[in-house]
């Protein structure tokens, strides 16, 4: 009679708790924030540990009053009641998948501020790089053509080197971000108008740089005409002077 009763109760907790859990799972999620996502990550952590240490107890519980039942049952209550059992087996199931999203979450975390940061580089960079235009831009008197030209194409090889790396973070981007059709959240909307912004600075910096360099590329080559005019001048020059 105990072990009937404990069958019984225990079922119909165990069932609850298994509620709980699956209704848990469905609240995991990712979170597009760097202090709240590793917050409620490490919440959920503890949340699953306790899900998992209930319900294996009261499984457990459960499987012993059934084993001890089953010795005493007639044949034809015996496959019903091992029916039940094996019904919390499966949907026990929802511990091992709690515990693999929060793998995926725990990943997904460290790429987000990982992503953070590379984009934050590129910011940093781009105010760099758009103080070293306009040094080359404003200071034609202080430098000669070939100087000009030179720093200007330094500035463009560094372009093409962000470039690549803002492509990898765009393809990031692709890979933890909501997809398409998805519900994008406010704080990915965020991180996403970043890279969108850092993309069309960079190709606006390219843009005005290749403009500078033709522009300096004319004054070298007027630089180099007039060079040799002088030398060509030179000797006339100097028989003149005699």
């Amino acid at each position: 009679l105990t072990s009937w009763d404990v069958f019984e109760t225990q079922k119909v907790e165990c069932h609850k708790h298994l509620d709980a859990a699956d209704a848990e799972f469905e609240h995991i999620k990712k979170i597009f924030d760097l202090t709240n996502g590793p917050a409620d990550y490490n919440m959920r952590m503890k949340t699953a540990a306790n899900f998992r240490k209930t319900i294996e107890e009261v499984y457990t519980t459960v499987k012993d009053a059934n084993d001890c039942l089953q010795q005493m049952l007639p044949e034809d209550r015996k496959a019903g009641m091992n029916n039940e059992v094996q019904e919390l087996t499966t949907r026990i199931s929802i511990l091992t998948k709690t515990d693999e999203r929060l793998v995926f979450i725990d990943d997904f975390n460290k790429r987000l501020a990982a992503f953070d940061v590379a984009v934050l580089d590129l910011e940093n960079w781009l105010e760099e790089g758009n103080k070293r235009l306009d040094s080359i831009k404003n200071t034609k008197d202080a430098l000669s053509p070939e100087d000009r030209v030179t720093k200007a194409m330094e500035v463009q090889e560094d372009i093409s080197k962000k470039s690549d790396f803002c492509v990898k973070q765009e393809t990031e981007k692709e890979e933890i971000f909501p997809k398409q059709g998805e519900k994008v959240s406010s704080d990915a909307k965020k991180f996403i108008k970043r890279i969108e912004s850092v993309r069309g600075a960079l190709n606006k910096l390219d843009e005005e740089v290749k403009a500078e360099c033709s522009k300096f590329s004319e004054d070298v080559k007027y630089w180099a005409e007039f060079q040799t005019g002088i030398k060509a001048f030179d000797p006339w020059l100097r028989a003149a002077e005699k």
